[in-house]
């Protein structure tokens, strides 16, 4: 799978880096900065067959370069469209998965619900990811925060 965009910096200092990891259902893109906020790699992948997502995410971990950074934090974003804004009071995970059924359709077992709190406006965002994915991804990037847009 080639890069629709790969940009890499001149700059080699990778003490502290920051990297961002976007996760669609047909593309995955990363950003990486140093300690001052400025770029220091990026790339913007479109899977030819989203059904190969989790080969072509493994492609894109496993490049040099994400191997060559020693990354001091790692943010995970996912763009998936099944999300649902939920208050706070009706949040738990026996009612999220009845809501995410009820909206979505039943997913067989293979994603993975995460519930994000938003502290500024007492709710939660749920969404399913691919469980396969979240996986690899965690198993790449342990420390990892996960977040939703």
């Amino acid at each position: 799978m080639l890069p629709t965009i790969h940009i890499r910096s001149d700059e080699s200092s990778s003490e502290y880096a920051t990297l961002l990891f976007c996760v669609g259902d047909t593309d995955c893109s990363y950003l990486i900065t140093d300690t001052y906020q400025r770029a220091l790699a990026m790339g913007i992948y479109h899977f030819t067959q989203p059904e190969d997502k989790l080969q072509h995410i493994r492609q894109v971990i496993g490049d040099n370069m994400l191997a060559n950074f020693s990354f001091h934090k790692v943010h995970i974003v996912y763009t998936s469209p099944t999300a649902l804004i939920i208050p706070q009071e009706f949040v738990s995970p026996s009612a999220n998965t009845k809501m995410m059924d009820l909206v979505f359709g039943n997913d067989m077992g293979t994603t993975k619900e995460i519930a994000e709190y938003s502290y500024k406006h007492n709710h939660s965002v749920v969404f399913r990811v691919d469980e396969k994915c979240h996986e690899l991804l965690l198993e790449a990037f342990p420390a990892a925060n996960v977040d939703h847009v």
